[in-house]
């Protein structure tokens, strides 16, 4: 007894749904349904296998239920996305944007956090969206956090609430985070802004390791140069240093 969800085609053999880019279809087996009104559409179908035509490499199954899909089912969820390995396939996720800059955004759900990248993305912080994209390393490094290259994004809703939550960094803490295997963990951290070309790095106290500031409008945070602030948002790597998306910067008085 399974839930499969892909794109439902009718053809003269018979109805298919396909789920991402895989080439094995599956053969919905209930005959005398008309899902015409269903065609080129997501759909979510419970339904019990009955065995796999390996001829013509789909599987068989009787449906108990055929219906449109909406985000109850995303393929992965942000914890799940950490341990994909990285590659051409498609993965689709859906959470709420929590963070948003100029060079992607971050998404939540119950389960973890996750980069979005993608230039003139049009998010906007509490809205909920389902993505559909390329997993990798940020920047390539496997301590990076996973982020998806959007293929396609669907908007699902807006005007959303989240609780925020990030941990507190001590020097010592952010020192222990460089270059080991990292995700997108919600983080606080305090230290004096300096700017260096054009990052916006920060000094912690207790470590020569240093937070910088990424994709983000650099000019709206350069006020913030060798003032002390504290910095929420996501870690997004940990080569070198501490690469944290910001959703608030707020200056210590």
């Amino acid at each position: 007894h399974v839930k499969i969800r892909g794109v439902l085609s009718v053809e003269s053999t018979g109805v298919y749904v396909t789920v991402g880019n895989s080439t094995v279809k599956t053969c919905l087996y209930k005959t005398n349904a008309d899902y015409s009104a269903l065609v080129g559409k997501t759909v979510v179908v419970t339904a019990y296998v009955m065995g796999y035509q390996s001829k013509y490499t789909y599987y068989q199954v009787i449906e108990t239920s055929v219906a449109e899909a909406t985000d109850e089912l995303p393929a992965l969820t942000l914890t799940d996305i950490n341990s994909v390995v990285a590659g051409s396939d498609s993965y689709t996720v859906s959470g709420v944007v929590v963070a948003a800059a100029n060079g992607g955004y971050v998404i939540a759900d119950k389960t973890g956090n996750l980069f979005v990248y993608g230039k003139n993305h049009g998010r906007k912080v509490m809205e909920k969206v389902r993505v559909t994209g390329t997993a990798s390393h940020y920047q390539g490094y496997s301590t990076n956090t996973m982020q998806l290259s959007a293929k396609s994004t669907d908007f699902l809703a807006s005007g959303l609430t989240w609780t925020y939550s990030p941990t507190v960094l001590t020097g010592a803490a952010l020192e222990a985070m460089i270059g080991k295997d990292s995700f997108a963990t919600e983080v606080q951290v305090t230290g004096t802004v300096v700017k260096s070309g054009n990052y916006l790095n920060i000094n912690v106290e207790g470590t020569t390791k240093q937070a910088t500031f990424k994709y983000v409008l650099t000019a709206d945070y350069e006020k913030y140069a060798d003032k002390t602030v504290v910095i929420k948002g996501y870690v997004m790597g940990t080569h070198q240093r501490l690469s944290i998306l910001p959703y608030s910067v707020e200056e210590v008085q």
